[in-house]
């Protein structure tokens, strides 16, 4: 659920893993949740070896991951991160963002 009214200055959302799951086999679903001046936030519910890369190339990002896991790349070290695992990279500091099993991952683009 989100509202969002003249009255009240705020967005919310009562459960954002099931929002867009079960996720159809071999694809990657995505849900724009906020955009203003300062981020972006995307939610996004990949099935298993989906990647997100374009939308994090350019920019600073922090990443949550939701449910499932995410294979990450960070500094040269691989990272497979689970629930609760939470990540903030600079701008082309990364690799593809692969999902392992069925995940739903919360990306923040900064605008720095």
């Amino acid at each position: 659920m989100t509202t969002t009214t003249n009255d009240r200055p705020y967005v919310f959302h009562s459960d954002l893993v099931q929002r867009l799951t079960p996720v159809p086999a071999g694809e990657l679903v995505s849900e724009l949740l906020h955009h203003d001046d300062h981020v972006k936030v995307t939610l996004f519910a990949c099935a298993d070896g989906q990647q997100i890369a374009d939308q994090v190339a350019s920019k600073s990002f922090i990443l949550q991951v939701l449910a499932g896991q995410a294979r990450l790349v960070l500094d040269g070290d691989e990272v497979v991160a689970g629930p609760g695992g939470w990540m903030r990279m600079g701008p082309g500091e990364h690799e593809p963002i692969t999902a392992v099993g069925e995940a739903v991952l919360l990306l923040t683009l900064l605008k720095d």
